[in-house]
């Protein structure tokens, strides 16, 4: 009992490594280097192999999980890490990320508990970034350190004018992405929890994070956390459906009403409504545009195996004479990159992890926080990959840990293919 505990706790140090960088990123490169960074990577994947190596702790991997999650493992070894454009034009390090996190994710599977301790720590550190968003908009001459640290105003700040939609990071958007998974986080929480005294402190908390994912004026994480929250709602919920909806209708004209009216006082937050309107019409709609189109071109070219990880970003920069880009949506960079076959296996492997997290709480009469929120993390995610860059940016690995929840939950059940590691290397052998 007590090596189960002791190896489950390495378990859980392993992915809290993983948690805290991605969180804080931006800042840990920028101050003590990418060498650093991988300085970062090894105690977490060390910690991660200890229970492998010296423990007896059970890796229960049901078959079908083991199957659903296969699709991430070919990805790293085929593409990432074989079929890859960034390795042989030198960028090793956000390869490396990436196979990082899947394996995190294989690792998580084989967890019983801890999945609360890991989200507490995403929370925690999720809420950071949304207090400095705030403080930054509050006293905005405390933004003039971030350029200390970064040397350069961040992308979408106006040189420091607006300082507090990038807050902590070195880009507005990658703020938003990390504001995003306290407010699912504590939505999941609120949906859940039956213990009324804190839900006070959560629905405050919760309303914080929300303003500051307003301040960062990011339409699609707004909308698509708003929507992700919403069908998770109507999938878990129990009664009468119609009330639901209702409901949710009531919320819905609240929110905009009182969103309306902030916009009259805080131009901050009339600058995102000013943003929904110009949908279509401003240059980030019409630069997608074209983006697409040269992903289609890609993929028109290596249409069976696609052209490498990677290598649409450095055809963006030799057509358009700009710093490498990915393609603002997925779907068509997954098309371009991996050709048809990757693309079936990505999408077969993302749905069907979602399916069956839907399937497993839809026959369950209580839920946990955790599962819940998996569910809507995975449908945020997968929303967001048809106008960002969410499997190649930070925000995959936020995505990760929802996967590592909901596969972790489907095999600590009845039926496990291993019943520990040193057993199946007997069997292998």
């Amino acid at each position: 009992m007590q090596m189960t505990i002791k190896n489950n706790v390495f378990r859980i140090i392993s992915v809290d490594l993983f948690v805290v960088y991605t969180f804080f990123s931006d800042i840990i490169e920028q101050i003590l280097g990418l060498k650093f960074s991988l300085v970062w990577i090894i105690p977490s994947i060390a910690f991660a192999f200890i229970p492998l190596v010296f423990g007896d702790a059970k890796y229960i991997i049901k078959e079908k999980v083991f199957f659903l999650a296969s699709g991430w493992l070919y990805f790293a070894v085929v593409y990432v890490a074989c079929y890859d454009v960034m390795i042989a034009n030198g960028n090793i390090f956000k390869p490396l990320r990436w196979i990082w996190a899947v394996f995190i994710m294989l690792s998580f599977v084989s967890m019983k508990e801890g999945h609360g301790h890991i989200l507490i720590t995403a929370a925690v550190c999720s809420f950071v970034n949304a207090a400095a968003t705030i403080l930054f908009f509050i006293v905005p001459s405390l933004y003039k350190f971030m350029h200390t640290i970064y040397h350069e105003w961040p992308a979408g700040t106006d040189n420091g004018k607006f300082g507090f939609k990038a807050a902590l990071t070195n880009h507005y958007s990658h703020n938003a992405m990390l504001i995003i998974p306290v407010i699912l986080i504590l939505t999941s929480y609120l949906l859940t929890s039956k213990k009324k005294g804190h839900k006070k402190f959560a629905i405050i908390a919760l309303v914080i994070s929300a303003f500051a994912i307003i301040l960062t004026a990011k339409r699609a994480h707004l909308l698509f956390g708003v929507a992700a929250v919403v069908v998770t709602y109507l999938i878990i919920g129990k009664g009468n459906k119609f009330k639901r909806v209702f409901l949710l209708g009531i919320i819905a004209v609240l929110a905009v009403a009182l969103f309306y009216i902030a916009s009259l006082y805080v131009p901050q937050i009339n600058l995102v409504l000013q943003r929904f309107e110009t949908v279509g019409e401003d240059n980030s709609s019409t630069t997608r545009l074209k983006m697409w189109a040269l992903a289609f071109t890609l993929f028109r070219n290596h249409p069976i195996f696609g052209a490498g990880w990677g290598a649409y970003k450095f055809l963006y920069s030799e057509t358009f004479h700009k710093d490498p880009l990915d393609a603002h949506n997925v779907y068509i960079q997954m098309l371009a990159e991996t050709g048809v076959i990757g693309f079936i296996i990505f999408v077969f492997t993302a749905f069907s992890a979602l399916y069956v997290t839907i399937r497993y709480i839809k026959k369950r009469k209580t839920l946990n926080m955790p599962i819940v929120y998996s569910l809507v993390m995975q449908m945020f995610v997968l929303m967001y990959c048809t106008t960002g860059n969410c499997i190649y940016d930070i925000m995959f690995c936020h995505y990760i840990i929802a996967l590592g929840i909901a596969y972790s939950t489907l095999s600590n059940q009845k039926g496990s293919l291993y019943e520990n590691w040193h057993s199946y290397i007997s069997q292998s052998l």
